[in-house]
């Protein structure tokens, strides 16, 4: 979290990524479910139990607190943990220092992938070409493009 102050829900996602190996992001869906990414998704029952009982602690609202409480979650398989997401965000954000059009870097635990948002007429194939420099795998990144990004945390 260097250069960063507190991340709110996403500090919440990297201290449960120690108790849930390969938790990639929780968020509610446009349809109002409570969506859990797992890269193993062998672990949906302990990743449910360890939820549940973190819930008090963490940074939501009442409904989704209610939801992990219960157990209500649609388990997903996500490709990547958080905090890999994390760490090719600051990557993301060190390899494209000075490049114009680049309007936001987000760890997007809705998508599960590092959401690059760029200003219409960014030329993507330079954008691209840093980010596999930096060790960061295409699949990983979600380039769109338009106003700069908003955090995309649930509460």
């Amino acid at each position: 979290m260097q250069g960063r102050g507190a991340r709110g829900f996403e500090d919440d996602l990297l201290r449960l990524e120690k108790d849930i190996p390969g938790l990639g992001g929780i968020y509610r869906d446009p349809s109002g479910a409570l969506v859990v990414f797992l890269v193993d998704r062998r672990q949906e029952r302990a990743a449910a139990q360890v939820l549940a009982s973190r819930a008090p602690d963490l940074a939501l609202d009442t409904g989704l607190r209610h939801d992990l409480l219960m157990g209500s979650i649609q388990f997903r398989t996500g490709q990547y943990a958080f905090s890999q997401l994390v760490a090719w965000q600051a990557l993301t954000l060190d390899a494209l220092t000075k490049v114009n059009g680049l309007l936001g870097v987000d760890a997007d635990e809705s998508t599960n992938r590092v959401h690059l948002r760029l200003a219409e007429g960014t030329p993507v194939e330079a954008i691209q070409s840093r980010l596999t420099a930096a060790g960061i795998p295409g699949p990983a990144v979600r380039i769109t493009f338009g106003p700069p990004l908003v955090s995309s945390t649930p509460h």
